[in-house]
């Protein structure tokens, strides 16, 4: 069982209800209509409460691990795509998902589920104004409340163990962005594709705490930094308590990333 609690007003305390937001979803504001090209229908869903302003860097990013061949994102144009051969999910601008080949509303939930997942961990905070993948990390220092993991915390700490050390053991920076980027895509890929909520829940702690290593390293200017870094996750790999690993990891992001 996985817990976060978030404070009242952050983005982030929607991820645990999408199902039951767009099931309640008002029928007017949801657009059907034949798919004109393909089978199916086209169902048009609008922004969902939570979802501010989405960062299309992120959501880009996130997209593209899930390694679906076809896949197409553009930060410049607001607008990305991700179709799996059955059915496609398109985000737009604004928020608000199109999914494309449809042949009941129960699926048509499904996909959208997913899509608003990745939204919303990419979506600015109406509270704090940073990501919401920022805010279930602590690195806001304004929205994480509480984060509990009871039965499976041991296998997160231990999983972010393993991938600090493996870092922390890769000389060249090219290098360790291709590791993060197969990292994200195992957690992004539990994100989009699990019907376990507890699992669900773990992988979008995996995905913020990985998309946060990822903005750092580019960050570094020369082999002194990246040598100091890896000192200091071998440090942090030493830890076996998760809020102590999880605050060691913040004081880093706010190192480089926040200045």
């Amino acid at each position: 069982m996985t817990y976060i609690e978030l404070e009242y007003g952050c983005s982030g305390r929607y991820l645990d209800k999408l199902k039951s937001i767009i099931q309640s979803t008002d029928r007017k504001d949801i657009t059907i209509q034949p798919c004109i090209s393909d089978e199916g229908y086209m169902v048009r869903y609008p922004p969902i409460e939570g979802i501010y302003e989405l960062d299309f860097n992120t959501i880009c990013k996130l997209i593209r691990t899930l390694r679906i061949e076809r896949t197409i994102c553009s930060p410049t144009l607001k607008i990305g795509r991700v179709d799996d051969g059955s059915i496609a999910l398109t985000f737009t601008y604004d928020g608000g998902l199109t999914i494309q080949r449809i042949k009941d509303l129960d699926k048509a939930i499904v996909y959208a589920s997913r899509g608003y997942r990745v939204a919303l961990l990419a979506s600015r905070c109406k509270l704090c104004s940073f990501r919401v993948f920022e805010c279930i990390m602590g690195l806001c220092g304004r929205c994480l409340k509480e984060l509990k993991l009871y039965d499976k915390q041991w296998i997160l700490s231990e999983e972010l163990r393993k991938i600090l050390l493996d870092i922390s053991r890769i000389e060249r920076l090219e290098d360790i962005e291709t590791y993060l980027n197969d990292q994200l895509s195992k957690a992004t890929r539990i994100i989009w594709f699990s019907d376990s909520m507890d699992d669900i829940s773990i992988a979008i702690i995996l995905v913020s705490i990985i998309l946060s290593m990822a903005n750092m390293y580019p960050k570094m200017n020369c082999i002194e930094e990246l040598s100091n870094m890896a000192s200091y996750l071998n440090e942090i790999c030493q830890y076996h308590d998760l809020k102590k690993i999880l605050e060691s990891i913040a004081k880093l992001y706010h190192s480089y990333c926040i200045r």
